[in-house]
């Protein structure tokens, strides 16, 4: 490949590789797309073709223009600065593209592409950047190497060149010059043919082993923090079932997405891996109209300790559960909900505050970026088989609350009533023996015939049925009766307020995929759910779901990749690159190097557990007698140093010797070009006869008055400067030769523009 292609070609790699990276962070493709045209165009119109370029007047008039749209893009269009600043860089970079480049417009551009590179390492945690990222640095390699050799202008400018060595030595270039002339010949640096394979597959080697020590340092000198524009330009997802406000009123289908939301991790749990996890977000208190919302603003403000964990003490008396660890790193959130498994006990994260309101929910300092993690001690609630012993016992404060009789209509109290009635009837006949409260039926046992009773009697449905007409909750308890989840907790919340049973509506996920391959349960956006909590004393909030069970819609093309063994390992690959590149910290480096030390501790012992094994079975072997493990160990070791010092030194004196042994051919080498120029006039049917000296041959068989002649004769001088005058060839006649020969075997000059 000619030198100015290769160079051509790597740096359209490293433009284009630096505008694909940014399409994981630039939400929208319009700029992707036309970075990626205009960079195409330029490559093929204006470095390949030479039939296009613009001025230097004109590209500082379209800069002059992208500055102004910078400003408009920054105050009316996206409003965010990086991203103005970024869609600025690739106008700029085109335009640059579209010059007759100097070697400061090509080091511009290639600045402009590693800011790209920049840009997207700040706004994006995706695995695919690591991909891009290597690409990006190979390119970049070549096209530094390239460059650098480029930018040495004696290597670039042909015609000063042979100006300057035709003045030297004008007497022994005359010939060559006549014959430039004529052939229209100029040879220069950029269209040699020295750039092979072996250049970009020995740079790209050298690469990667550096890039792969510069992930060893990475791991042996961890950042303390996620960056200073992470949680704030961290790239996110929209929800499709989970929102700070509950609205029963929209009409419409509601879509499962399969999108990762949440992975989950329990590190301390010991039951089946088999069962349901509800992991809460938000809960509300006050329902109007097809509605929820919070109306209760009481809220503490909790702070991290010197360890960094942070226990709020605001939502009841946990001591008494026992207590489950859920690790958890998000994948895409655009909220400050702190999801966890209720009721939370204590918090271990970056975040420094936490908020807790009256209804226990959970908010971070800011929202979360993608791949972050924190690790929540919650308590686990039991499952009960029989109904506890509870009691209608609360505060003003959750009367005022979690009792609001808003929404609550006389048919929704009736059907609560008679739901009760049927559980005394069925009492009297024996049928269940339960404990009794001021001779009434147990409030949990009542909270229980509830949710079943939603459970057998409605259908379930992703079509929201309300069309307005109706209280969304009227209408699907005595109508409809079909709905979505958040209908069946909003009627049970109301059935429970209507017979005096604290109850408020809570919002999350509800999730059992687990993931045997890292581990770990993976919460979609499809497992957005809601259920409700009710309150009993004394063991306070106790969730209940009054949905029924459901089978999940037809995968589609995307699920059914989900959920294969090779899906599984994709989204393991995702967690491990969240865990150790963007989440790498001091605590996972302690945890990484103890793991490392504790393999290390057991090869060690079970090595030298093999030598004890070995030496009783060779008692009567005299060394064992007298060698000791510790021994034996180190002249394992000293052989295996001194193999490999054996190896590295034999490779290099091999390399060392081939290349002298190249040097001291080269005269031999040098001379071979006579040879060749014989055997392609042999082709043509010219035969050299040996009793003929070169010059008899050239002048008995070559006309002189031919184009070829001069270029014969410049070979045939050359070869008895090298033959009898013990010369060699300067680098400038070697190009001289070889293109002579090219142009008489093919027709054309070897190194002709």
């Amino acid at each position: 490949m000619k030198f100015y292609q290769a160079f051509i070609v790597a740096t359209y790699l490293t433009v284009i590789s630096g505008i694909l990276s940014l399409s994981l962070a630039e939400g929208s493709p319009f700029y992707i797309i036309i970075g990626i045209i205009g960079s195409l165009g330029s490559l093929y119109f204006v470095d390949l073709r030479f039939r296009f370029h613009i001025s230097r007047g004109v590209g500082t008039f379209l800069s002059v223009l992208a500055f102004i749209y910078l400003m408009l893009d920054i105050f009316y269009v996206s409003g965010f600065f990086v991203l103005s600043f970024t869609h600025f860089l690739i106008i700029i970079q085109i335009i640059k593209l579209y010059l007759e480049k100097e070697n400061r417009d090509f080091a511009q551009i290639y600045l402009i592409s590693f800011m790209h590179l920049i840009v997207t390492s700040v706004l994006t945690t995706n695995i695919v950047f690591s991909v891009l990222f290597v690409i990006y640095i190979l390119c970049a390699t070549w096209v530094m190497i390239l460059f650098h050799l480029k930018t040495e202008g004696s290597l670039w400018k042909s015609k000063n060149r042979f100006a300057e060595n035709r003045r030297k030595n004008k007497a022994e270039l005359k010939g060559l010059s006549n014959f430039l002339q004529k052939n229209d010949t100029l040879l220069s640096f950029r269209e040699k043919r020295f750039i092979s394979g072996h250049f970009f597959f020995n740079t790209s080697v050298i690469t990667l082993v550096i890039l792969f020590l510069t992930v060893i340092i990475f791991l042996m000198i961890p950042r303390y923090s996620a960056g200073l524009f992470v949680s704030k330009l961290g790239k996110t997802s929209k929800l499709t079932g989970f929102s700070g406000k509950v609205n029963l009123n929209s009409i419409g289908s509601i879509k499962l997405d399969y999108s990762p939301v949440l992975r989950m991790e329990l590190l301390n749990y010991q039951g089946g891996y088999d069962r349901e996890f509800y992991i809460r977000g938000i809960a509300f208190d006050h329902y109007s109209k097809g509605y929820w919302k919070n109306k209760c603003e009481r809220s503490l403000l909790f702070y991290a300790n010197s360890n960094g964990d942070i226990y709020p003490t605001f939502g009841g008396d946990t001591s008494w559960m026992n207590s489950i660890i859920q690790k958890f790193t998000v994948e895409a959130l655009d909220t400050r909900v702190l999801f966890h498994v209720y009721p939370l006990k204590s918090l271990k994260s970056k975040f420094k505050r936490l908020t807790l309101d009256s209804s226990s929910n959970a908010y971070t300092p800011y929202p979360y970026f993608r791949g972050a993690q924190y690790e929540v001690t919650s308590g686990l609630l039991p499952v009960y088989e029989k109904p506890p012993k509870v009691f209608k016992s609360y505060t003003r404060f959750t009367e005022s609350c979690f009792l609001n009789q808003s929404g609550i209509n006389d048919k929704i109290r009736k059907l609560a009533l008679n739901i009760i009635e049927k559980i005394r009837n069925k009492e009297k006949k024996n049928y269940h023996k339960e404990p009794r409260t001021d001779n009434r039926i147990n409030p949990f046992l009542q909270a229980k015939a509830i949710e079943m009773y939603l459970k057998e009697n409605y259908q379930y449905t992703l079509n929201n049925p309300s069309g307005g007409k109706y209280d969304p909750v009227s209408d699907f308890l005595f109508n409809s009766k079909a709905g979505h989840c958040e209908y069946y907790a909003s009627a049970m919340v109301l059935m429970l307020r209507s017979i005096n049973i604290p109850a408020r509506l809570v919002t999350g996920f509800k999730t059992n995929e687990w993931n045997d391959i890292g581990q770990y349960y993976l919460v979609r956006q499809k497992d957005a759910h809601s259920w409700i909590e009710a309150y009993f004393y004394p063991i306070g909030w106790y969730p209940f779901d009054p949905t029924p069970p459901i089978m999940d819609e037809p995968l589609g093309l995307y699920g059914m990749t989900v959920n294969t063994t090779l899906g599984k390992y994709i989204d393991f690959i995702k967690m491990k690159w969240n865990s150790w590149v963007i989440n790498y910290s001091f605590e996972a480096q302690k945890f990484a190097f103890q793991k490392i030390k504790n393999k290390t501790k057991k090869m060690r012992n079970e090595f030298f557990k093999w030598v004890t094994i070995w030496r009783i079975k060779t008692r009567n072997f005299m060394l064992s007698k007298y060698i000791s493990l510790k021994t034996l160990f180190w002249l394992l070791a000293g052989l295996i140093f001194f193999g490999v010092l054996t190896h590295i030194l034999y490779r290099y004196i091999k390399t060392t010797l081939f290349f002298r042994s190249i040097l001291k051919r080269k005269i031999k080498i040098s001379v071979r070009f006579y040879a060749e120029l014989l055997r392609i006039l042999k082709r043509k049917g010219i035969n050299r006869n040996p009793t003929h000296t070169p010059y008899e041959f050239l002048d008995q068989n070559i006309d002189k008055n031919s184009e070829e002649f001069e270029g014969f004769k410049i070979i045939t001088d050359l070869f008895y400067k090298v033959r009898y005058g013990n010369k060699k060839l300067s680098s400038e006649e070697i190009e001289i030769v070889t293109d002579i020969l090219y142009k008489l075997k093919y027709g054309k000059a070897a190194y002709s523009s």
